[in-house]
């Protein structure tokens, strides 16, 4: 199984970062202290089976935890992996469902065996790993690295010792039975020889016990007589006493009931039904009735006096309820319209205002007229014009200034030229020639001076020495005035060019000048038209401008707008007078002055009071509406009352004191069908309670009996009351029942006594009747000394496994470390080169510890006693020795854990990991540059990736090499 694509949402340092196309069996991550190489395994170690909650264990998000994983498992189908937060992995196929979790896709390794022996940091590489801490783990973590195998044999030594411990508790260390768990079955076994010697001795006074039990049977006999009479008077007593008030309830309501006023009238005329519907009907009916006085009165104290008006208004209203209510469906509309109308007309002024005001700011005849700012053409073709005229004159005015200096530039060069000429020139040839000759004759005048008065031998090499300076001087300065001569010839030829080339930028200057006044002409035509003075610049004209074009948009939407105020004016004058009228004819009709109009000339300015009068029409037309709706109402109660009830007449019954009536008496009927059903109820209540049980029902049925004659059927409820006319009040009920209670409990006392007598007597007659206790001591007898037997059996077997175990130990032992720890032990030698060959586990079974030896010098070494690097070596081994033997093969992520190993042990180590990736995918996170480049020069294959702050990037090994040397570690 491996991994082919990683993305890490958010975890830690990683945001949306992405590790795609893991096509190689050999990945590694380069990266300096804190990138993130910790947490990177992090996420790889806990993937498979969710995020622990323990604090301080991962990185916190800054949201919630996001990783999804692609992956090819060992069955060559591709599945995906996610994890969110600390939600459980969700495994998914990516082509197809399946079935698996991903514990199952990893084939069923645990959390704590994966962490363990797969992901492999310095913390690993550790006698006990940090977290390792409790007895339970430790055994854990060692069967996990020696296997099932050696880790079951290296736990025999502790399983002898429990045998042994188990012996030694049960006999002791000699087996002796006054000691351990032999103690208790040997005192048993005493008790029971003692219990059998008691029980051959007991064989008398069982007659005896016999004529006692004779007497104390024929007394009780007598009591249960007397009791169950004294029972029967106790139940009619409770039940009475419970049921004394129910029995008075019942006398009152009987009186009530033959005196109810109900018993008179005629029952089948009225129900619960009827008499709810007849409160409602009055109920509607009086609501009604003050609903529609209400509204009757209302509109005439509003409109009219009298009711000949109000009918006469009425009728205007209702000949125009069409008209009103279109009107008043249009009256919110119309209010809405009147406002933006008047808040338009405002805006509309106040933008005249501030164009004016803006205009007198650009230019001060404008604001008198504002029609003199459209005579200027501002359109984008004009605009164009001035803008290019302007990025000409910069242009223009940008050439004559680079001219200006270029041609004060070869002022300065020409007269430096010339000063150069100047001190150029020098001692012409004649004069050198003479100069020469000079030297010469007086070289000859001082040789035959020196000749004629000092020595005639010195004077020759006087004489050919000044002749020489002559020479020398004579060729240096004729030398010398060559170049002279050809340097001026120079400098006049460059004087000339500067000249030349001086001429030709006053020439283009002032053509360049002349294009100037042109455009400056023609701005001058724009600041006179915009009003601006004659130095204005470009930028203010071009301010101006777009100023003034502005000025005339804003100058053509207000004409608009003027047109768009006007015409709205126009329509609600038409709709404000189509209302008035309106108002006008209803008040003609009925004679009154119902509303506050405006004048006809007024009608915009009084559009507020129409609409107000057009709502108050609204109102008075919803109040008629709804009077005549009430009156409706009235008679449609008057005929729902007639179907319901067939004794009601509607020309000769007034609805409501009908209904009134019929309450009255309905209430007075209900009342006594009410009284009858409880009389009944309470009745059967207390035949109910009578027939409760067969005690309480033969008890009245007694009590009848000896009131009556004999064959007579009994009525249950006439023997109660007959029993309850013995008694005139509860008082004396309770005492009865008292003295009735008293009485039967020193009956049942004593016959409780005698019922114990009897018993203890059976008992007695019974146990000297019987060879149980016989029995009985010889089977405690047998019981304690087959115990005894059993602890002795348990403690041989116990004494001859611990013995069994120990051999078994020695003989298996060395045969499983051969076995078990022999590749390991080859891993090791290759790693150390050969230095140590062979591991054994320590000679202490529960330590997670190992003896590393080499066989040639015989030098045995426990883990604490090797160095750090060698140490951390041997686990290693065991580990990738685990590795291998585990099916399917499962990814593999090294955090560092090489960084404690030199060059020579470190080769082997990268050796031995890239064996491996033949087999399982390899993580190899790392921060050395050397790890790297030894890993690069051992093999082709091999993916890398740079991880700096949690940003990954694929690079190639020479990339990785180089970036990690620069980083500072």
């Amino acid at each position: 199984m491996r991994f082919t694509e990683l993305f890490i949402g958010d975890f830690g340092v990683f945001r949306e970062e992405k590790m795609t196309d893991l096509d190689s069996d050999l990945i590694v991550v380069g990266g300096g202290n804190r990138a993130g190489k910790s947490t990177l395994m992090k996420i790889l170690r806990y993937l498979p089976w969710g995020f622990p909650r323990r604090r301080g264990l991962l990185p916190p998000p800054v949201e919630s935890y996001r990783v999804r994983a692609d992956l090819v498992g060992a069955d060559g189908d591709r599945y995906q992996l996610g994890l969110e937060g600390y939600g459980d992995p969700v495994l998914s196929k990516i082509e197809g469902e399946t079935g698996k979790s991903a514990r199952e896709l990893y084939g069923g390794i645990d959390r704590f065996s994966y962490r363990q022996i797969f992901t492999i940091s310095l913390s690993e590489l550790q006698k006990v790993p940090p977290g390792i801490e409790s007895k339970k783990d430790k055994q854990r973590l060692r069967s996990v690295l020696l296997g099932a195998g050696l880790a079951r044999l290296t736990e025999l030594p502790e399983l002898a010792d429990r045998y042994f411990k188990r012996a030694r508790k049960i006999g002791g260390k000699y087996g002796r039975t006054d000691v351990g768990e032999f103690k208790s079955p040997r005192r048993r076994l005493e008790s029971a020889g003692e219990k059998l010697e008691e029980a051959l001795s007991q064989v008398q006074d069982y007659g005896r016990a016999r004529d006692e039990l004779e007497e104390v049977q024929a007394e009780q006999e007598e009591l249960e007589k007397t009791e169950e009479n004294l029972k029967l008077k106790k139940t009619r007593l409770d039940v009475l006493k419970n049921r004394y008030s129910s029995l008075e309830k019942l006398r009152r309501l009987e009186k009530k009931h033959k005196r109810h006023p109900g018993s008179a009238l005629d029952l089948s005329r009225y129900s619960c039904r009827n008499v709810d519907r007849a409160e409602e009907l009055l109920e509607r009916s009086q609501e009604r009735r003050r609903e529609f006085e209400r509204l009757a009165a209302g509109i005439r104290s509003r409109l009219a006096g009298d009711e000949i008006e109000l009918k006469s208004l009425i009728k205007s209203f209702r000949e125009r309820k069409e008209k009103i209510t279109a009107v008043g469906e249009q009256l919110s509309g119309l209010k809405q319209r009147l406002e933006d109308y008047f808040q338009l007309k405002e805006q509309h002024g106040r933008r005249w205002k501030e164009l004016k005001n803006k205009a007198g700011q650009v230019n001060s005849e404008w604001e008198q007229n504002l029609l003199n700012m459209m005579e200027l053409e501002t359109d984008s073709i004009e605009k164009d014009r001035l803008l290019r005229q302007i990025s000409d004159l910069e242009q223009i005015e940008a050439e004559i200034e680079d001219r200006e200096g270029k041609s004060e530039e070869l002022k300065a060069e020409i007269e430096d030229l010339s000063l150069s000429r100047e001190n150029t020139a020098g001692r012409r040839p004649a004069e050198i020639n003479r100069i020469s000759f000079m030297l010469a004759g007086g070289t000859l005048a001082v040789s035959i001076l020196i000749f004629v008065f000092f020595s005639p031998a010195a004077a020759l090499p006087a004489a050919g020495l000044g002749f020489a300076l002559a020479g020398v001087f004579h060729l240096t300065a004729g030398s010398r005035a060559r170049d002279r001569d050809r340097k001026i010839e120079e400098l006049d030829a460059r004087l000339e060019a500067k000249r030349s080339r001086l001429e030709k930028k006053k020439k283009e200057l002032e053509n360049l000048r002349e294009k100037k006044r042109e455009i400056q002409k023609d701005l001058n035509f724009y600041r006179s038209r915009l009003g601006l003075a004659e130095d204005a610049g470009p930028e203010l004209i071009t301010d101006y401008f777009n100023s003034l074009q502005n000025l005339q948009s804003e100058f053509t939407r207000l004409q608009d707008e003027k047109k768009t105020v006007k015409e709205k004016a126009e329509r609600l004058k038409d709709e404000l007078s189509g209302i008035r009228q309106l108002l006008k004819e209803i008040e003609k009709d009925a004679g009154l002055n119902l509303f506050v109009l405006p004048e006809k000339e007024e009608l915009l300015i009084g559009g507020e009071r129409i609409a107000a009068a057009a709502g108050q029409c609204k109102e008075h037309m919803e109040e008629i509406n709804s009077l005549a709706e009430a009156r409706r109402n009235l008679e449609n109660l008057q005929q729902e009352t007639a179907e319901e009830f067939i004794h009601f007449d509607p020309e000769e019954d007034e609805l409501e004191n009908f209904l009134q009536q019929h309450i009255e008496k309905g209430k007075e009927a209900l009342d006594y069908k009410e009284l009858s059903e409880e009389v009944k109820s309470l009745r059967e209540q207390l035949r109910d309670a009578l027939a409760a049980s067969d005690r309480i029902r033969r008890s009245f049925q007694d009590f009848a009996a000896e009131k009556s004659s004999p064959g007579k059927k009994t009525d249950l409820l006439a023997s109660f009351r007959s029993f309850s006319n013995l008694y005139a009040s509860s008082d004396e009920i309770d005492e009865e029942y008292e003295k009735t209670r008293t009485k039967l409990k020193n009956l049942q006392d004593r016959s409780e006594t005698l019922t114990e007598e009897k018993q203890k007597l059976k008992d007695r007659m019974e146990e000297l009747s019987s060879p149980d206790r016989l029995r009985k001591a010889h089977c405690e007898l047998d019981e304690a000394r087959s115990k005894l037997r059993k602890r002795a059996e348990s403690y041989a077997l116990h004494k001859t496994v611990h013995f069994l175990l120990k051999k078994v130990r020695e003989r298996e032992v060395e045969r499983a470390k051969k076995e078990l720890l022999k590749p390991a032990g080859e891993l090791l030698s290759e790693m150390t080169s050969g230095e140590y060959q062979e591991i054994k586990p320590a000679d202490e079974s529960a330590e997670i510890d190992f003896r590393a030896s080499n066989e040639k010098s015989g030098v045995k070494k426990r883990a604490e006693e090797l160095s750090r690097g060698t140490k951390e070596q041997l686990f290693l081994a065991v580990r990738l020795s685990r590795i291998r033997e585990i099916e399917p093969p499962l990814p593999v992520i090294f955090d560092d854990s090489l960084a404690n190993l030199d060059r020579r042990h470190l080769l082997g180590a990268l050796r031995i990991i890239v064996r491996l990736s033949q087999r399982n995918q390899i993580f190899l996170l790392t921060c050395h540059p050397h790890l790297i480049r030894m890993l690069n020069d051992e093999t082709e294959k091999g993916q890398y990736w740079h991880l700096c702050s949690g940003d990954l990037e694929k690079v190639a090994a020479d990339e990785l090499i180089g970036r990690l040397s620069e980083t500072d570690f």
